[in-house]
């Protein structure tokens, strides 16, 4: 089956240059029309992590949404073993 779609589309290039190209248009037509309004919020409204963020905007609003950077060290075998 995957010779015949191969012997076809070298045979009918520019058919299939066409189909292509068309497909693509109409892919974009579709994307355009499902529209732009997606959402990037997400909260879970029973979870510790919502809970400190309610305790965050309480306390200091201004802290709230900043965004922190965590690092952690860790040590490796040998140097536990010493």
């Amino acid at each position: 089956m995957l010779i015949k779609l191969a012997k076809f589309s070298v045979k009918h290039r520019r058919l299939m240059v066409g189909f292509w190209v068309l497909l693509v248009v109409a892919l974009g037509a579709i994307s355009n029309s499902v529209g732009t309004n997606f959402a990037t919020e997400f909260e879970l409204p029973a979870s510790e992590s919502n809970d400190v963020q309610k305790l965050l905007e309480a306390n200091s609003s201004n802290r709230a949404a900043s965004a922190a950077k965590l690092s952690s060290h860790h040590q490796t075998v040998s140097q536990l073993t010493r």
